[in-house]
């Protein structure tokens, strides 16, 4: 079987756009606010940690906070 991205669960039905806060549905745009959110998010103190995973998922959840739900 071959996955399907536009049945998953985390993407707007019918997309292949990952469900986002502020409700975009065209990966372009997604984009676009994605990269602007990360930039202005990089600037800023990073969590601290000692680069395990759950450090991994608090610097991800730091830098896309603003983007995803």
């Amino acid at each position: 079987m071959i996955y399907d991205a536009e049945e998953d669960p985390l993407c707007y039905e019918g997309t292949t756009v990952l469900r986002n806060r502020i409700g975009l549905r065209v990966q372009d745009e997604l984009d676009e606010f994605e990269l602007a959110v990360f930039i202005t998010r990089f600037e800023e103190p990073w969590p601290e940690g000692a680069l395990d995973l759950e450090h991994y998922k608090s610097l991800h959840h730091h830098l896309f906070q603003d983007v995803y739900v």
